[in-house]
């Protein structure tokens, strides 16, 4: 797993080879509007607690992510984490 990211803001996620699960780092605060766009590998990805902000978009068109965990919660797909927690936590 590689990320793109400026201290502890998240800028992109950059996939390597067919990365299914991915842990997004501890020190992590933010992530940035569309930092896994358009990834065709994802089907999982961890939020740690740590993050507070999501940028726009954050998951568009990872059309392969069915799980989400976020705060000890799964939110399945994309459209249920948007509208459970994006609305509330966009930057």
């Amino acid at each position: 797993m590689a990320f793109e990211s400026k201290n502890n803001l998240l800028v992109k996620y950059i996939g390597i080879g067919s990365d299914e699960r991915v842990v997004i780092p501890d020190n992590v605060t933010t992530i940035s509007t569309e930092a896994f766009s358009d990834n065709e590998n994802i089907k999982s990805v961890i939020i740690p607690d740590s993050v507070v902000c999501f940028g726009e978009g954050v998951f568009e068109d990872c059309e392969k992510l069915e799980k989400i965990v976020y705060r000890d919660k799964n939110y399945g797909n994309v459209d249920n984490f948007e509208s459970s927690i994006l609305e509330q936590n966009q930057m």
